[in-house]
């Protein structure tokens, strides 16, 4: 995919970003979302309660320097399909960033949140209910005590935690 430059300017076309999402959700084990990530040299961090930083609430992130996607706020109150959409949002940016890795082109903190968005909806349409079910589940199975604190610690150490 070295033809696609992903800058702020040019949108990923919906159709394309459909089709991705289409082909990330029939290989995703949603059963173990952190084994289906880890294939790909990615690791998954998921905590229950939201990050509160500079006046926002963040549900989750993607840290190109640690190869590690976050979900946070996987708490009962969140529905599964923000909790899934969540995931597939910033597996969205893992994704941008490693087209620019195989394209030569330099990671920024540029990101296309419109094709984010437009990939999560498409993955969580696409997985259906039962997968949702499934995926947020496992998500919140993770999310753990310890993941908590771990990630308040880690964020707290960049001066952006609660």
């Amino acid at each position: 995919m070295s033809d696609i430059v992903c800058n702020k300017s040019a949108h990923m076309p919906t159709e394309i970003v459909s089709r991705w999402a289409a082909h990330v959700a029939e290989r995703f084990d949603v059963s173990n979302p952190g084994s289906s990530l880890a294939r790909s040299g990615i690791g998954l961090h998921v905590s229950q309660a939201p990050v509160r930083a500079l006046g926002k609430v963040v549900y989750g992130t993607w840290d190109p320097l640690l190869r590690r996607v976050e979900v946070f706020a996987c708490h009962e109150g969140r529905s599964d399909e923000d909790v899934v959409a969540t995931l597939a949002h910033e597996v969205w940016h893992m994704m941008e960033d490693a087209r620019r890795e195989l394209a030569g082109q330099p990671i920024t903190p540029d990101r296309d949140e419109q094709a984010a968005e437009t990939f999560a909806s498409a993955w969580v349409r696409q997985l259906g209910p039962n997968a949702v079910r499934k995926c947020a589940a496992a998500l919140r199975a993770q999310a753990g005590i310890g993941a908590a604190l771990q990630c308040h610690t880690n964020l707290g150490a960049l001066g952006i935690g609660e």
